[in-house]
């Protein structure tokens, strides 16, 4: 099926569509028959040298308003503003020209060419020059050439309605296609939607209702549970000397008060002084802590942790009080693989 974008263009002047576009040999743009021509559709590459017919007609206009204005007159063959006036009367006046030759008669009133004679060595040519007798075409061949020109007429017309009826039927399929394809989709969509919101509503809300009551169950009763402990710790035992596990949300709180990581890092101050004045802050804050022991393959490191109530165990580098993973086979920061730890309660 033919698309109509082969076929249809517009005009670059204009703007107005056409079929079979002119292209300018000069610029290379389409343009429609009105605007075909450099001069029609003022051509940015046209040359501005006085070369072209259509300037050179231009400026003989203007000369000759120029001529006029000042009393002048020019020949109307040649163009030629080297004429004199050969005779004149009361209605009329005889010029001629001194370029070519060429005298003619003009009314006063009017300025009409009454009467023109032609220069002596036209009339000369015209007399001595014979023209040659133009070959008449016979008829059979009259009638043969004919006939071809018919049939080609024929089969253009033909090819071009031929495309024309495909443009219009596959611009209509397009159009249709398209229109039938928005109306469907939007009339799916609504009947889609309204139905899949009746269905999926009270099924939705069963389910989330279900599973938020058991998340918030759970959730209350491990909150519930760590914070009656600890209370009841505090109100039963007081602090003294028992100390005990924090929570999550408190191992947090006592990282960001305790200042052990203020401590400048020396040959005499490292990772194991670290570790212990961070556990012994937290033994006086109350909270079990742990020292733990890190080996690597070329070397060892101290770090610490909590055994917290409702997330368990999480492990602290106390030089930066950032959480950090340690597992055996794992590496840690740049120290090198672990492969071994342990911890000293």
């Amino acid at each position: 099926m033919w698309k109509e974008a082969k076929f249809f263009m517009r005009c670059s002047y204009c703007d107005e569509e056409i079929v079979f576009p002119h292209k300018c040999s000069l610029c290379g743009l389409p343009f429609c028959s009105r605007h075909r021509l450099p001069e029609n559709h003022k051509c940015t590459k046209l040359s501005k040298t006085k070369n072209f017919w259509y300037q050179k007609e231009k400026l003989v206009e203007k000369q000759k308003r120029k001529a006029i204005m000042r009393g002048e007159k020019w020949c109307v063959r040649c163009g030629s503003f080297s004429t004199e006036v050969s005779d004149y009367d009361a209605e009329t006046i005889t010029y001629k020209c001194l370029s070519c030759g060429l005298k003619w008669t003009e009314s006063k009133g009017t300025g009409e060419v009454i009467h023109r004679e032609k220069p002596e060595e036209h009339i000369e040519a015209e007399v001595t020059e014979e023209p040659e007798p133009k070959p008449v075409p016979s008829p059979k061949s009259t009638r043969k050439r004919n006939a071809v020109i018919m049939v080609t007429c024929i089969v253009i017309v033909a090819l071009l309605m031929g495309l024309f009826i495909n443009g219009i039927r596959s611009t209509a399929y397009e159009t249709g296609f398209l229109s039938g394809k928005q109306t469907g989709f939007n009339e799916g969509y609504e009947l889609g939607f309204g139905e899949g919101n009746q269905s999926g509503y009270p099924c939705g809300y069963e389910i989330g209702n279900s599973s938020g009551y058991e998340d918030g169950f759970s959730t209350g009763n491990t909150t519930g549970f760590s914070n009656g402990y600890v209370q009841g710790v505090e109100d039963g035992v007081g602090r003294g000397y028992n100390i005990r596990d924090p929570t999550y949300e408190e191992a947090l709180q006592f990282i960001s008060s305790d200042q052990t990581d203020e401590n400048e890092h020396t040959e005499n101050y490292t990772c194991f002084n670290f570790a212990a004045d961070f556990e012994k802050n937290a033994f006086e804050a109350g909270y079990r802590c742990g020292w733990v022991y890190v080996e690597f393959t070329d070397g060892a490191h101290a770090i610490v942790c909590f055994n917290t109530t409702n997330l368990g165990l999480i492990f602290i580098e106390p030089q930066d009080d950032t959480i950090v993973e340690l597992s055996v086979g794992h590496s840690y920061d740049s120290m090198g693989l672990v492969i071994y730890f342990a911890i000293i309660w």
